[in-house]
């Protein structure tokens, strides 16, 4: 199943995507329209913001909602603040550069142990505003070369939640892999088809649907 565990560590984990992969497109588009459907689609897939998660993530430090706004008006990060970084710079001719940086976790819907990380990561350099004729009417949109980095990690925490508190067993890394092996497998088999189909569905989804057939991969 091409897994990373470490029996020592209690670890499971697997990349479902990412590895360093970079996806580039070349679109104008709505970024308002997208920032609120990819938010919405996080949202409605049950997915839930990093916040110094005990358990480990990408990060071991979240601040607090009001790094990026006004702190005196937001003291404190909410559920559905995926937001970690957000970087608007206007440049001398007009143009924008954009950065921003999103981690959200989900639980597993098949297994108790099982959870999916993702980053969202968005780089696009000297954003131009342009106009576009759709049907009668004009938009605006903003044209330029977007790159985005996303990672999408499964996660399992059996061995430190369940095998790592039986007597015996803790101290036995054969019959750990025994039981990862023989009985628990199959679930985590499941889980990763989860994420690689319903999960990378949730996000990619939202990146089609703006992006279009810009969209390289």
């Amino acid at each position: 199943m091409d897994i990373d565990i470490d029996f020592k560590s209690g670890k499971i984990e697997k990349k479902i995507y990412g590895n360093g992969k970079v996806d580039k497109i070349v679109a104008g588009i709505n970024l308002k329209a997208f920032y609120k459907d990819l938010h919405e689609a996080l949202v409605n897939s049950n997915f839930k913001d990093i916040l110094n998660d005990p358990d480990g993530g990408f990060f071991d430090y979240q601040t607090k909602k009001g790094e990026y706004t006004d702190n005196k008006a937001n003291l404190n990060r909410t559920g559905d603040m995926f937001e970690k970084k957000f970087i608007w710079i206007k440049k001398d001719n007009g143009n924008v550069d954009l950065e921003f940086e999103w981690y959200a976790k989900k639980e597993s819907v098949i297994t108790q142990h099982g959870r999916f990380e993702v980053k969202i990561y968005l780089v696009c350099r000297n954003i131009e505003k342009i106009e576009k004729l759709v049907g009668n009417n004009k938009v605006k949109l903003d044209s330029g070369g977007w790159e985005f980095r996303n990672e999408i990690v499964y996660k399992n925490s059996v061995i430190s939640d369940f095998l790592h508190k039986i007597p015996f067993v803790k101290n036995s890394p054969i019959l750990q892999e025994m039981y990862i092996n023989f009985v628990y497998g199959g679930k985590i088999k499941q889980d990763i088809n989860y994420g690689e189909t319903r999960v990378f569905s949730a996000i990619y989804s939202v990146i089609d649907k703006h992006f279009n057939s810009y969209f390289v991969k």
